[in-house]
């Protein structure tokens, strides 16, 4: 069975600075997606970034491989 996993920061818990550093852009998370979707590790993925937030939230049959990615 696949873990859960949540990575994210938003705009409480992390400085604009670094948020601006981490933001995806369209291209950029069309590119995060397809590295994702190549590890063995990660069965479902889904990338979310506005300009208060990042989130990615993944399936992983192996999580320290998956955090890896």
């Amino acid at each position: 069975m696949d873990d859960i996993v949540l990575l994210g920061m938003n705009h409480k818990t992390a400085l604009v600075e670094l948020r601006e550093c981490l933001a995806f852009s369209h291209e950029e998370t069309l590119a995060a997606l397809d590295k994702f979707k190549a590890s063995p590790a990660i069965s479902e993925v889904l990338v979310i970034s506005t300009c208060n937030r990042i989130e990615v939230l993944m399936a992983a049959a192996n999580t320290p491989t998956a955090l890896e990615t």
